[in-house]
């Protein structure tokens, strides 16, 4: 991930150097470098737990799968609008 840390401005750098993990270091230097972050924005991210939030929301019906939640299967209405 060394391209993700060479297109942050130092501020970046040092804030992410604060994380012990390097995977979560690394996963919050891909994304300043792909939004174009601002420092207070990248701070309130990790402040924020973004890569958490991101990770639950990804996964979200295989969680309920595991609960034994039934979901429903919901036909694609937008198909019936475009004719």
């Amino acid at each position: 991930m060394q391209s993700s840390f060479a297109q942050l401005p130092w501020g970046h750098i040092i804030e992410l150097r604060k994380l012990k993990d390097p995977a979560l270091r690394d996963w919050y230097a891909v994304q300043g470098g792909e939004n174009g972050s601002t420092l207070p924005v990248l701070e309130d991210q990790i402040l924020t737990k973004l890569r958490a939030r991101v990770g639950a929301s990804n996964n979200l019906e295989a969680r309920l799968q595991e609960e034994g939640t039934v979901l429903p299967h919901v036909p694609m209405l937008a198909r019936s609008y475009c004719s």
